[in-house]
């Protein structure tokens, strides 16, 4: 744990650190949230929130149910509970049709985001070449492309087959690949990526699937089915063998992952957050670090906000992008089936 006297960048990952060492043993995992997507279009968890109930509003003008002062009102609600209300809503008025446009709208893009102008690089250009198994609570498809994005060349292929074998592996992932047998341990290979809150890219275009409201998530992450359970067995079996680090999660949005915490269990791996702060954040972050490791054993790896806001995280990235192609090209001989199942 830090003493937070002091905001500094890890621009200089140490190369015996914990997610490096994970890197080399291929049991890295990185969570990522809708922090991560923002510089692509995509909407924060709140903006997200104020979205859906705009949209709302505007389904429901006519009838006049929510004048201005009663949307302020809801506004001032904590997000999940803006994000419930809005669920509610469209069951109650019948705005399913609406709501799920809306969710394609928002959430879908058609752009090829891996063709990057060198020197406008992106959160997931560097994401993307970290040796980890990648875990979304993101409903867009915009890391998908990147995971789906067709090698080039030979040289591209690392693993011995053919451009067309490698391309033809699956790799991104819903939930109902989760609960099936056949995918399981393709899921948690690195360079997969797994959709656990739903995928607009995967799903069916009623979206029934998306965790958004409050009872969206009692009911995945405590429910005695057979779905929550094999969710819940997952989550324990990444918590338990992998080392997590989250990216793209604010303070907010810690309260929905307190859901997936008590549901899979404190675990016996130290977990990570990547989280922007200033000098003038030092003393909560203490206090906020010391209430994250004691219940969820998470350490806060802090990166610098003064100068350039959350960019301050594309270098930070990058940085780890790097150490993870010499840490691959160094353990290249290492069997990487031979690893996986160990232990399991």
């Amino acid at each position: 744990m830090h003493t937070f006297d002091s905001i500094s960048n890890y621009s200089e990952m140490k190369r015996d650190h914990e997610i490096v060492e994970e890197m080399r043993n291929y049991r890295l995992c990185l969570f990522i949230g809708a922090g991560a997507s923002i510089d692509y279009g995509m909407p924060s968890w709140d903006n997200f929130a104020y979205k859906y109930l705009e949209m709302i509003v505007k389904e429901l003008e006519e009838v006049k149910i929510i004048n201005f002062k009663t949307k302020e009102q809801i506004k001032k609600m904590p997000t999940i509970d803006i994000l419930s209300m809005c669920e509610h809503l469209v069951k109650k008025h019948r705005l399913t049709v609406a709501r799920n446009e809306f969710l394609k709208d928002t959430f879908k893009t058609k752009k090829k985001f891996p063709f990057v102008v060198p020197g406008s690089e992106k959160s997931y250009d560097y994401i993307n070449e970290i040796s980890a198994v990648f875990i979304t609570t993101n409903y867009d498809n915009i890391l998908d492309t990147y995971i789906n994005n067709p090698r080039q060349t030979v040289d591209d292929v690392t693993d011995g087959s053919t451009i067309e074998e490698y391309n033809r592996d699956k790799r991104v992932f819903s939930l109902n690949d989760i609960i099936n047998d056949d995918y399981f341990e393709s899921t948690l290979r690195p360079g997969s990526l797994v959709h656990i809150h739903g995928s607009i890219e995967l799903d069916d275009e009623s979206f029934s699937k998306f965790v958004i409201s409050r009872e969206d998530y009692i009911e995945r992450y405590h429910d005695d089915n057979d779905v929550s359970s094999s969710y819940r067995n997952f989550l324990q079996e990444i918590f338990e063998k992998y080392t997590v680090v989250f990216v793209g999660y604010g303070l907010k949005e810690i309260e929905i992952l307190k859901y997936m915490f008590k549901a899979s269990g404190r675990g016996s791996k130290k977990r990570y957050l990547f989280h922007g702060c200033s000098g003038a954040d030092c003393d909560f972050m203490n206090l906020y670090e010391d209430y994250l490791m004691k219940q969820y054993n998470i350490e806060i790896l802090p990166y610098d906000l003064t100068v350039s806001g959350y960019q301050a995280l594309i270098p930070l990235l990058e940085e780890l992008a790097g150490i993870s192609k010499e840490v691959i090209s160094e353990e290249g001989n290492k069997d990487l089936d031979m690893i996986l199942n160990e232990d399991w």
